[in-house]
């Protein structure tokens, strides 16, 4: 794949799961405990990624996560959706 492109798949997916993340923060992190919950995360990750969300507090702080939590959490989120549309189908 070129450059160009994976680099603007990558920039989505970040999109995407920051959207996720500010959701979870403003619905009490429903969606974290969730993924938590179908064993998409592990504790520690859930942990971490929580931890790392109230730290970081803005948008900005939240796109610098380490990238072992954005790894985590992008395949997490990509997973819960998956299973939604399942249950759905």
């Amino acid at each position: 794949m070129n450059a160009p492109i994976q680099a603007f798949k990558g920039a989505a997916i970040r999109a995407m799961i920051y959207a996720k993340v500010n959701t979870a923060l403003e619905g009490g992190m429903q969606t974290l405990d969730e993924m938590l919950a179908k064993h998409l995360l592990t504790p520690e990750q859930h942990h971490d990624i929580s931890a790392w969300t109230r730290w970081a507090k803005t948008p900005e702080g939240i796109l610098n996560m380490p990238p072992h939590l954005w790894r985590a959490l992008e395949l997490a989120s990509v997973l819960v959706d998956f299973d939604g549309e399942a249950s759905s189908a």
